[in-house]
């Protein structure tokens, strides 16, 4: 693991605790899971969360269908195209063609026998989209660090394009599951849990992992 950068200011009482807890965790060789929604990688952070991947302190990240479709259009045009005010009023939200290939991609991946999450970062990679250094899928199929996508169908803009196929969505996100019960079947009790606040499915998931359930 490479050293965290100089103190840049940012000052939180529970950092510290967590930063230990996180760093004597890697050295046991245990897991460090990250589950977050869309918004952080909507708003700009997907560098530091990449350079987490990088640095080896964080073994996956999960998220939903909205994290995934902000990864790919970050990644191919270098900004997201979530503008809910100003495209429900025309009748053309989540209408574009551009991102709908991600349906594409993600058919792809089931042909190969992917998950979704390997898949988008797998054609990211491969096709040298021009900002992939912004991708969190991409970073993980660089460094093999699990990036796994829990979709709920009928709740993404990519669902209401005629190239999604149900089959396809389940398929490859039911793959992403089972990578994240492996994950945390290598958790320990006494690491602390990295959820972003959002929607309750990621907490759910996580709590059914956690307990045997499910």
């Amino acid at each position: 693991m490479r050293p965290l950068a100089a103190d840049r200011g940012f000052r939180h009482p529970d950092l510290p605790g967590l930063a230990t807890a996180i760093h004597q965790a890697r050295e046991r060789g245990a897991a460090v899971i990250l589950l977050l929604g869309g918004h952080p990688i909507k708003l700009g952070l997907s560098r530091y969360l990449i350079d987490l991947i990088e640095r080896g302190l964080v073994t996956h990240i999960a998220t939903n269908g909205s994290g995934i479709i902000h990864d790919f259009e970050l990644a191919a045009f270098g900004e997201t195209s979530e503008n809910v005010a100003k495209w429900i009023q025309a009748g053309q939200f989540g209408l574009w063609r551009e991102t709908g290939r991600l349906n594409d991609v993600i058919r792809q991946a089931a042909e190969r026998d992917q998950g979704l999450g390997e898949g988008v970062g797998r054609v990211i990679e491969e096709e040298r989209f021009p900002h992939r250094e912004l991708s969190l899928c991409a970073a993980g199929w660089r460094c093999g660090v699990p990036v796994t996508c829990h979709v709920t169908i009928g709740a993404d803009i990519i669902h209401a394009h005629a190239n999604c196929d149900g089959a396809v969505l389940g398929q490859t996100s039911y793959a992403d599951f089972l990578t994240f019960a492996e994950s945390v079947r290598r958790l320990e009790e006494s690491m602390p849990s990295l959820r972003q606040p959002g929607p309750p499915v990621k907490a759910e998931m996580a709590v059914d992992r956690v307990s045997g359930r499910g």
